[in-house]
């Protein structure tokens, strides 16, 4: 009976070997490459994505409407306006997508036909001044078959850099699979591969808030102020910044207050410049009612409005986005760390808390759903949150065991 017990287990024994056997030497592999193979995944990742947008270019209306930023310094007239803008459109995006941008609902034909009602929308788009000098460059340098795509990969390879450099100075590149996750569930293809300013503003808020956390306060403070002329919104960043510093009694408050009131400045300049609609017609037009002309729009401010606006975009931030999921998660990450004894001191506690709470406050300042307004503000706190748990780990000698030779717990 005992050899017979012993041979139906064997078949038992053998899956259990495999099944922990398995990820045991998956985990040795890692211990043994984790910084070069996470370099790699991690590049891999990035150059993929930018390669498949300039390959295949995204066409939609807001690439029409940068080109048109572009193109308004040398044509101010409406007429001529619109005029050269659809004859690029027409010569870089094939016909059947171009027949959708033209005339796809009433608000694009209306766009398309009268150049009145095109001209007035572009006063949004301008106000993101630096990403539409930097478009304008590359347009005049590489043409305007691929000049904004040129963009996209020159920006998608610094933003690389800094997302590497500053996980090798912290000693986290061991964690960079985690990082590829959260940019894909964060939705970075379509930040990177999109013909908007949104992954370039990433990238220097990336950039600022980094330098910062490595106590680099003038290059942090470069890094802010052309994250606002590239989306001036970033200024409630860096004004929640100077109070949240103050209140821990961090060294580098006076530091934060100085580049608050140049980011100001700069977003200033940005909103005269790029010759901005109104606040309250912008946030009509983005968060409750498009209209097909802003010429003469003049709401006054509406409770209803508002409150209509707010309610419903944070519905469909809830039920068409990730961003709001990811804040809720980093909420109850936080949570779960001080339950479990691991405290965030420092100036991460001060930059987290100045993101998390930046991110309630766009929202309540201009309720749009859409991620890629606040993608770039959870995306420094998450790695942040990765480096602080394994840094706890550490001081408790958990993390320790797999810890690759030559790499320190920051």
């Amino acid at each position: 009976m005992t050899m017979h017990h012993s041979s139906r287990s064997s078949p038992q024994q053998a899956m259990q070997a495999l099944v922990e056997g398995v990820p045991a030497a998956m985990l040795q592999l890692w211990t043994r490459w984790a910084s070069g193979a996470g370099l790699m995944l991690l590049v891999g990742f990035v150059t993929v994505v930018a390669a498949l947008g300039y390959g295949r270019p995204v066409n939609n209306w807001d690439k029409i409407a940068y080109v048109a930023a572009v193109e308004k310094a040398h044509a101010p007239a409406p007429a001529t306006l619109h005029a050269r803008t659809w004859s690029i459109m027409r010569d870089t995006v094939p016909a059947g997508q171009l027949a959708g941008l033209a005339n796809g609902d009433a608000y694009r034909s209306r766009q398309f036909t009268d150049p009145n009602a095109f001209a007035s929308q572009i006063g949004m788009y301008g106000v993101k001044w630096l990403y539409v000098e930097v478009l304008r460059g590359s347009l005049s340098v590489f043409g305007v078959q691929h000049g904004a795509e040129v963009v996209n990969v020159g920006v998608a390879l610094v933003f690389l850099a800094v997302l590497v450099l500053w996980l090798q100075a912290t000693g986290n590149l061991v964690l960079a699979p985690l990082v590829v996750g959260f940019l894909m569930i964060a939705g970075y293809p379509a930040l990177a591969m999109a013909v908007t300013p949104d992954l370039m503003a990433a990238t220097f808020v990336l950039a600022g808030l980094l330098a910062l956390d490595r106590d680099k306060p003038i290059l942090g403070g470069l890094a802010l102020v052309l994250a606002v002329l590239t989306r001036p919104d970033v200024v409630v960043l860096t004004g929640l910044l100077v109070p949240v510093a103050w209140l821990w009694r961090d060294r580098l408050w006076p530091s934060l207050a100085g580049i608050f009131v140049a980011s100001a400045a700069a977003y200033l300049f940005a909103v005269s410049a790029g010759s901005h609609v109104s606040y309250w017609a912008h946030l009509w037009f983005s968060t409750y009612q498009i209209q097909a002309s802003m010429t003469d729009f003049h709401p006054a401010f509406s409770l209803r409005v508002y409150l209509t606006a707010l309610a419903y975009n944070l519905l469909r931030a809830a039920v068409e986005n990730t961003w709001l999921g990811i804040f809720i998660a980093g909420l109850g990450a936080l949570a779960a760390m001080a339950m479990a004894g691991m405290h965030i001191t420092g100036r991460r506690r001060v930059l987290i808390t100045a993101l998390m709470t930046a991110v309630v406050a766009k929202f309540i300042l201009f309720p749009l759903h859409d991620g890629r307004v606040y993608v770039p503000l959870l995306l420094p706190v998450f790695l942040m949150l990765l480096a602080e748990v394994r840094r706890n780990l550490s001081s408790r000698g958990l993390a320790d065991a797999h810890r690759p030779a030559g790499i320190a717990a920051q």
